[in-house]
């Protein structure tokens, strides 16, 4: 089971975000100190902003298109927000990740250990326990 957005209006969204943060990824090659971080905000606030505005469900994140930083500040933030147990975040495997390896993945599993894990069904998703983050159990 994975969980796209379901209306025509989410979809248009999704594939506005996609676009924009492609052409910021594009200006931030080259772009160096204070711009490429302002570059960086926009990117984590392009996709922050669909997911909060569109997302895929109430307590369902999609990551693809943050950069490392930017995911792990939005997990923290939406963990303080959680009114769920369990928060899914949608990373991804690393097929189109550098060198293939899915970098925001490992970094939350490092960042949250015992309290997060690989969902069974996709591999592309890791589940965050809410309850042991915010008990430090992890």
């Amino acid at each position: 089971m994975e969980f796209y957005p379901d209306s025509e209006p989410a979809r248009r969204a999704h594939i506005r975000m996609q676009i924009e943060v492609a052409a910021y990824y594009i200006n931030r090659q080259k772009a160096k100190g204070k711009k490429r971080r302002d570059i960086e905000r926009k990117i984590n606030k392009a996709v922050e902003d669909w997911n909060l505005e569109w997302g895929k469900g109430p307590n369902y994140f999609d990551l693809h298109g943050m950069t490392l930083q930017g995911a792990k500040a939005f997990v923290a933030r939406m963990i303080l927000r959680a009114k769920t147990a369990k928060l899914y975040f949608e990373v991804g495997r690393g097929n189109h990740s550098w060198n293939g390896i899915p970098v925001i993945k490992w970094g939350l599993i490092n960042d949250y250990r015992k309290a997060i894990s690989v969902c069974d069904w996709n591999h592309g998703i890791l589940v965050l326990n809410v309850s042991k983050v915010l008990n430090g159990s992890y």
